[in-house]
Formats: C-alpha cells, sequence, structure tokens
C-alpha cells in the first residue's frame, strides 16, 4: 500500500503508510487481548503498547492505578474506532454493590411475615427503575442512566431457607446535571425508604466498588479537538464532535485536568461483537490524521 493508492501525498502520509506493517501487527495483538472495560485487566494491553512504542524509539510512561496499569501516556495519539466522530467528552461512572439484609428463618415457619432479603432487594430494584433522573444538559447532550447489573441471593436448592442477604451491583452513568454526589445521595434515600417499609435486624449498605469517575466535555474550540478535526479534513474525513455515553480513559485523565479526546479511529464493523473487525484501508489515513494534527498542535506552542 502507498501513499497514493490512499489518496494522500503529504508527509504525514508518507509516515503512515511506512508504519503500515508495524500498526496492523500493533493492532492484531491488541485484538487477540481481552480489554472490556471494567471486567478486563488493563495491564496486557498496556504492556503491548508500551512495547510496541518503545520499538518504535519513544518514550511511553505508564500510568497506574490502585491495582493494576491503566493507561501508556506518551508523545503520539490514539483513538477508539469509527472515523465519523472525536469524542470531546464522556459520561461519569458510579459502580456500587448494595446489600439488603433480611430475617432467616424457616419456609415453613408459623410466624408472621418477616423480611425476605430477595423479595426485598426486588422492591429495591423496582424503586431504582427511574426513567427521570434528572434533566438533561442541552450542551452535554445526554441523560443520566441506571443500571442493576446482578443480583444474587439465597441459596440455590435450599427452598426451606428464608434468605436474610441479598447483593446487588449497580451501574450508574454520570453527567453534569447527575453528578456522584446526586447518584449517593439517590441510593441512600432509597435504601432508608426500604429499611423503614422492610426493617430487619440490619440496615441495607452500600459501598463504591471503584473510585467514581465525573462526567467530562470539552469545548468544541478546545485547541486539541480543532486540531483533529482540521487533520481529519485533510485526511477525506468529516467527523462531528459528540459526547460518548460509555466512560473513557478522558474520565480519568480529566480528573488531574489532562484535555483528551478519546474517539476517532479506524472504520469498524460489529463493535465489541465476536466477529468484531476493522477496515484496513483506514488504518493509514487515521494514523496520518493525527501525525497531523500533533504537528499542528506542536508548532502552535512555538
Amino acid at each position: 500500500m502507498t501513499a497514493t493508492a490512499i489518496g494522500l501525498d503529504d508527509a504525514a502520509a508518507a509516515a503512515a503508510t511506512s508504519d503500515y506493517p508495524s500498526v496492523l501487527e500493533l493492532l492484531r495483538d491488541l485484538v487477540r487481548t481481552p480489554s472490556r472495560g471494567g471486567i478486563d485487566d488493563y495491564g496486557p494491553v498496556v504492556r503491548i503498547v508500551e512495547s510496541w512504542l518503545c520499538n518504535a524509539k519513544l518514550a511511553p510512561r505508564v500510568l497506574n492505578g490502585p491495582a493494576s496499569p491503566l493507561a501508556v501516556v506518551c508523545d503520539v495519539a490514539s483513538g477508539s474506532p469509527g472515523p465519523d466522530t472525536i469524542v470531546v467528552g464522556g459520561r461519569g461512572l458510579l459502580r456500587v454493590k448494595i446489600t439488603v439484609f433480611g430475617q432467616a428463618d424457616h419456609s415453613a415457619s408459623r410466624r408472621g411475615k418477616v423480611a425476605n432479603a430477595v423479595v426485598k432487594a426486588s422492591r429495591l430494584v423496582d424503586a431504582l427503575r427511574v426513567d427521570d433522573l434528572g434533566e438533561v444538559n442541552d450542551r452535554f447532550g445526554l441523560p443520566p442512566k441506571l443500571t442493576v447489573t446482578s443480583i444474587r441471593g439465597g441459596d440455590p436448592g435450599s427452598y426451606s431457607v428464608v434468605p436474610d442477604r441479598c447483593e446487588l451491583e449497580v451501574d450508574i452513568r454520570l453527567t453534569p446535571s447527575f453528578d456522584v454526589d446526586a447518584a449517593w445521595s439517590m441510593l441512600t434515600s432509597a435504601l432508608a425508604g426500604l429499611d423503614r417499609t422492610s426493617p430487619a435486624p440490619r440496615r441495607s449498605t452500600v459501598e463504591r466498588t471503584s473510585d467514581p469517575w465525573p462526567p467530562f466535555q470539552l469545548d468544541s474550540d478546545h485547541p486539541l479537538p480543532a486540531a483533529l478535526r482540521a487533520a481529519a479534513l485533510g485526511s477525506g474525513f468529516d467527523p462531528v464532535m459528540v459526547v460518548a455515553g460509555p466512560s473513557n480513559i478522558g474520565n480519568l485523565l480529566a480528573t488531574h485536568g489532562i484535555p483528551a479526546t478519546a474517539g476517532f479511529g479506524v472504520r469498524y464493523r460489529a463493535l465489541h461483537g465476536t466477529d468484531e473487525s476493522i477496515d484496513l484501508a483506514t488504518v493509514a489515513p487515521v494514523q496520518a490524521t493525527y501525525h497531523r494534527a500533533l504537528l499542528s498542535l506542536l508548532r502552535s506552542t512555538e
């Protein structure tokens, strides 16, 4: 593949074409490595990218989280799939584990009604099914969202035991109008109401399972996305700036005052599906786009 073949004829395109075999091999290694957000350890992915950057004679630095590496920082840029958008923001993230308590008893007991933890938890799930968590900020453009992702209670096969404990996991996506404080207040209020209507020997509890990430959004005229869009136009793309529904590494960087885009990349099909694939013909133009954008940003600081 040549720069002329992909419709580009400047130095950035030539560099992208020269790097194409190496970039393709990197992509293949990354595709083979599990990297589901919040599920898989980021360490293996980070080590692959760090090794590739070192082989390219660059000097990467690794951002470490409490338990494992989270990201690689270097004087290069990368993006999520899709050349039609530039992600300039993302909803924040709060993940919690809720423990609902009931009163253990025999299912055939002659006693009156007792607090069944599983039934109690099901009432909480209903209480958390809130369609309207707050106003949608016109600039941000996305609503907050709450999802109950798991529920575990009782002992399978123990038909004669009234469960006294049930655990739920909840994922909450945050926005400027529904931040971590608002989400936490909603959860604690719902639990207090649940314990009042279904008292048990112990009160229900809620705990964070990870550090929350706040929502973030860059201004459309911020130099970073502006340079990337201008470079994309030069590569034959016409992306629009959007806020992503999922959280991304941009949220983490924003907590440290580091601006970041989090999406502009190769064209794809069946994202996160078992038959996920990318259009290899877009690899070099996208790389050339980032090359041009970086040169523009570096020149602006001279």
